[in-house]
């Protein structure tokens, strides 16, 4: 039919369910004669089927085309490649419907399962950036897998504004939660803004005999709900690729899809009525594991550097024994290509989050446990600026900014790089904010060392107890001692004294040794790191200090107020004598001139 006729019929059709049927029938009358029977070679049919299952090997890489081609021809033709017995495409009604649902992706309202068609890299962030190894240059391009790539010219001026906005995020988080978390959050967000160059970080530190595992390659946020995390999530991706709205759902159905489910899909074969109405599993386990393949898949995407923000996972993603193996896969197996980072906000809803050791060294966590006080509306219009008008100048400028800084790499820059990976996109940033005389105002953040959950989790930790009244009750000081004692019964759990020990960071010098009878702790260094003074205020009232000094400043007053007594009375005394000594010069004045005035000339 030609064109123009089609278009005319097409455009006639009232209905969208109208226009697809007649797109449809269109369609599938090319592999038909005039007298609308099958007019293809079964030669031709087995030939094609070979080539398009030859081309399927992994479910997340399934093309829409060659999946939807299989699916029409196995409604068509039989295993051989005929016909099947019957068939009239054109006035089959439930056949048509078959053929819609599959060619328009149609959901069958009585089946939940969707995923034939489903694709990993539909999830991934748009625009991807892709670098570029020869060029030392950083591509755009709208979607994974398209042709169509630009290069990435950055700003060489970068605007005040834009880099105010980051210190703007670091102070809401350090003003308007609870408790200051601004430290957490400027180290996240030094990861974000470096995320492009942790490949090329652990390249410099690979040629130089250095452990690449030291570098993590996931970032998390981790905390109750409601206390920002999702917030900065959605913030990080306006950063990076000028969007929010390419963050992926862990809830989405993809994660839940049942192995043996994902099994047979990927291996072209059909599912059971059973499996169709209820291909998904909520368990974590299974969760856990399809993210993982999903961000391992991800993390392997030739060249891309875009870091991808997924949000609300099960915390055992990065908790539990079954996240050590895939971190190790993806932190350990390098090649010093070009690879992506991972960002993630996820919700503990127990509260008792903790991460072993050989994953915390891999995946960067950083906690939020603090909600948000009451905001008035600007600070709520900011946030909302925050989340929808950020730029990601910034991120290309410091991206390219590093990765011609890591080109030139000397012993001394290298030796900085192996104490702290963060070292060139603060240096980078610091520039920046010199530049705008923003740095005075976000000086302390440079000075502090980088944020560390397990530090933040033992002060929190230190502080529940030390807030406990039972614990201080047992704590033992002696006059003139300037350590407290805290006995083994006064920590929870058998190796109590141990794990609060741990807690401590030890260049605070806060607990020089751990004894089985409990722990001896510097009672100003305790209190500095806590950011309070509990012990201090309890070795007062313990040893009677307080009391000494209430007396002590009780006789300080009384004797002020002697001395401002006796003060005042010899000032008096000093009054009077003047007064005196003036009312005698003025009669000895009086008496002179009255002397001279009746003396008498001989």
């Amino acid at each position: 039919m030609p064109i123009e006729r089609l278009l005319t019929v097409f455009f006639g059709k009232t209905t969208v369910e109208e226009k697809k049927i007649y797109l449809l029938d269109e369609t599938v009358s090319t592999l038909t004669d005039a007298d609308n029977t099958i007019g293809i070679s079964a030669k031709e049919i087995l030939s094609e089927k070979r080539e398009l299952n030859g081309e399927i090997r992994d479910f997340d890489v399934i093309q829409k085309e060659k999946r939807d081609s299989i699916e029409v021809l196995n409604l068509i033709y039989d295993s051989k490649g005929f016909p099947k017995e019957k068939v009239s495409v054109m006035d089959d009604e439930p056949l048509r419907k078959k053929l819609l649902n599959v060619v328009y992706h149609d959901e069958d309202p009585n089946e939940r399962f969707v995923f034939e068609n489903v694709k990993a890299s539909d999830y991934y962030p748009k625009p991807l950036f892709l670098y570029d190894d020869d060029e030392k240059a950083i591509f755009e391009t709208p979607m994974y897998g398209s042709s169509v790539q630009h290069k990435i010219v950055p700003s060489c001026e970068i605007s005040k504004q834009d880099v105010k906005d980051i210190c703007d995020i670091v102070f809401f988080y350090r003003d308007n939660k609870q408790d200051d978390e601004s430290q957490a959050v400027f180290s996240f967000l030094m990861y974000v803004l470096e995320s492009a160059n942790i490949w090329k970080i652990r390249k410099v530190i690979s040629e130089h005999g250095g452990i690449v595992e030291n570098v993590p390659v996931v970032a998390a946020l981790i905390g109750q709900g409601e206390t920002g995390k999702t917030t900065l999530l959605k913030i990080v991706s306006c950063l990076t690729i000028g969007s929010k709205e390419h963050i992926v759902n862990a809830q989405d159905d993809m994660f839940k899809l049942k192995a043996g489910v994902k099994e047979k899909l990927a291996n072209n074969q059909k599912l059971t009525e059973a499996e169709k109405k209820n291909p998904f599993s909520e368990t974590p386990l299974v969760m856990n594991k399809n993210t993982w393949e999903f961000i391992q898949r991800y993390m392997l995407t030739k060249s891309s550097i875009t870091p991808i923000c997924i949000d609300d996972p099960n915390i055992g993603l990065i908790q539990s024994k079954s996240a050590e193996n895939p971190l190790k896969y993806l932190s350990n197996t390098y090649k010093g290509a070009p690879h992506p980072v991972v960002l993630i906000a996820m919700n503990d809803r127990n509260h008792n989050f903790s991460i072993p050791h050989q994953i915390g060294r891999r995946a960067y966590a950083f906690g939020q446990e603090n909600q948000f006080r009451q905001i008035s509306k600007s600070e709520a219009n900011q946030l909302t600026h925050f989340e929808n008008d950020l730029s990601n100048q910034v991120f290309l400028y410091l991206t390219y900014w590093i990765d011609a800084w890591l080109d030139n790499v000397s012993d001394e820059d290298y030796e900085n790089l192996s104490k702290d990976f963060l070292y060139p996109v603060k240096q980078a940033f610091k520039g920046l904010l010199s530049e705008h005389a923003l740095y005075d105002g976000m000086k302390r953040y440079f000075e502090s060392d980088n944020y560390d959950i397990k530090n933040d989790n033992g002060r929190r930790n230190w502080l529940a107890l030390l807030s406990d009244k039972n614990v201080l009750e047992k704590i033992s000081f002696n006059k003139g001692d300037e350590t407290a004692f805290i006995p083994k019964d006064c920590f929870p759990g058998r190796d109590g004294v141990s794990r609060y020990f741990d807690y401590l960071p030890a260049k605070l010098e806060i607990c020089p040794t751990q004894v089985d009878a409990g722990l001896s702790i510097v009672i100003d260094n305790m209190d500095s790191w806590l950011g309070n003074s509990v012990l201090r205020e309890k070795y007062r009232a313990d040893t009677g200090l307080a009391h000494d000094e209430h007396e002590i400043k009780i006789a300080k007053i009384q004797a002020i107020e002697q001395g401002k007594a006796m003060a005042e009375t010899q000032f008096k005394l000093q009054q009077e004598v003047k007064k005196q000594e003036e009312e005698k010069r003025m009669r000895k004045k009086l008496g002179y001139k009255l002397k001279n005035l009746f003396r008498h000339d001989d």
